[in-house]
This record gives C-alpha cells, structure tokens and sequence, in this order.
C-alpha cells in the first residue's frame, strides 16, 4: 500500500455514502462513517462507555478494561472470535480517475 507518511496526518477521515452504486445489494448500508484520528484509545474508551453517539466502536478492549465496558450503560462488549481485516480504497485524486473497466459489464 503506498502511503506517504511526510505528509500531516488528518484528524478525521469522513466517508458519505455514495447512493449511486451500481450493485444496490452491496450498496451503502451507512449514511456516514466517521474515523477519528485524533483521539488517544483511553479517551475513546472512556467516550465509548459514558456518552452515546461520541464515539461508536472501539478496537482492542484490554481485559482489565473490559469489566468498565460491560458495565456501561451506552456501550456493549463484542468479543469476535476471528482474524478480521479491514480494508478499503480511498480516492486520493479526481473523481474521473474511476472507469466503468472496474465494474462487470452486461454479459460478463
């Protein structure tokens, strides 16, 4: 993956939902998806665990804090039993640069 890393990092990184996806089944099922950058992971795990909506998902509860989270009224301990990996494609450029090349075309 080429990323370059002698540039600032952003705080956030915001993702709409593009509603004209050619596949309607596997189309958006999020208005939008906020990732925030700019959080340190004890603040977005107290945030987690005492508001609602703040912060929505955090990744790797410790054990030891675990117990805050079950106990919390607006968050919820998931523990996924499985190798996730998370990927996705971000346009860096213009929006022209996407070509119909990439989707199946009648008859493929």
């Amino acid at each position: 993956m080429w990323l370059n890393r002698d540039l600032p990092r952003t705080d956030r990184i915001v993702l709409e939902a593009y509603r004209g996806h050619w596949n309607v089944e596997r189309g958006p099922r999020l208005e939008r998806v906020v990732f925030r950058n700019d959080i340190e992971h004890s603040r977005a795990l107290e945030l987690v665990c005492t508001t609602e909506g703040e912060v929505d998902i955090v990744t790797e509860v410790a054990p030891g804090d675990g117990r805050r989270v079950i106990e919390s009224e607006h968050a919820e301990l998931v523990r996924v039993d499985a190798m996730r990996v998370i990927s996705g494609i971000i346009n860096r450029g213009s929006a022209r640069r996407c070509t119909r090349a990439a989707r199946p075309q009648p008859g493929d």
